[in-house]
């Protein structure tokens, strides 16, 4: 299982996820996409929020953005979409809800990254389910899981799969995830993390 660097802000205040569709140029940025709309943000993005990370995405989305702001504080997040830096992005918000508890207690969302590959998975499951699926996925899914958390909004479950190559991570969203009793569908974008600024290669 992935080991993810704790700090203050991570698992205070509201939490949510922008899931990226497509970024359309504009009178001033003719050469805006979704990639250069990304980097935009990964510039912005602080420990604090409101931007605390964002990532390109090869998939059904083009990006992931996360955004964290004072405990219930809904506005915050509509004024943040509401901004002029988001005009022409095609999007889906979900609020985080309860995280993934470890054996231990502790919590693993969707927070750092420490390998190459990372893949993130909307999970769809049978009705009055989620928290027993989400119970389920650190033991079923083994070394390839690093978080997962309950959303509010178009899917019920935001997971995190990472490894060192694509077919390791591929190999748990295609066989040991599909074998977990409740989930219904699935749907997975993945990512290159050595295209995000500040993260180290695997060694």
């Amino acid at each position: 299982m992935g080991t993810e660097e704790r700090d203050d802000y991570a698992y205070t205040g509201l939490h949510a996820y922008v899931l990226v569709h497509d970024v359309s140029a504009t009178t001033q940025d003719p050469d805006r996409n979704a990639s250069k709309f990304i980097r935009q943000l990964q510039d912005m993005s602080r420990p604090e929020g409101p931007v605390t990370a964002a990532v390109e995405l090869a998939g059904t989305f083009k990006g992931l953005v996360h955004l964290r702001l004072d405990d219930g504080d809904v506005n915050g997040i509509q004024d943040q979409l509401a901004d002029a830096l988001w005009d022409g992005v095609t999007h889906e918000l979900a609020y985080e809800g309860p995280v993934y508890m470890g054996p231990t207690q502790e919590l693993i969302g969707l927070k750092r990254h420490t390998c190459d590959i990372v893949a993130f998975v909307r999970v769809w499951v049978e009705k009055g389910r989620a928290r027993e699926v989400l119970g389920r996925l650190g033991d079923e899914l083994g070394d390839r899981f690093h978080g997962a958390s309950i959303v509010y909004g178009g899917c019920d479950i935001l997971l995190a799969l990472e490894g060192p190559t694509f077919k390791e991570v591929a190999s748990a969203v295609f066989t040991k995830l599909q074998q977990i009793e409740g989930i219904v569908r699935t749907e997975t974008s993945f990512t290159d993390y050595r295209r995000v600024p500040g993260h180290e290669p695997a060694g």
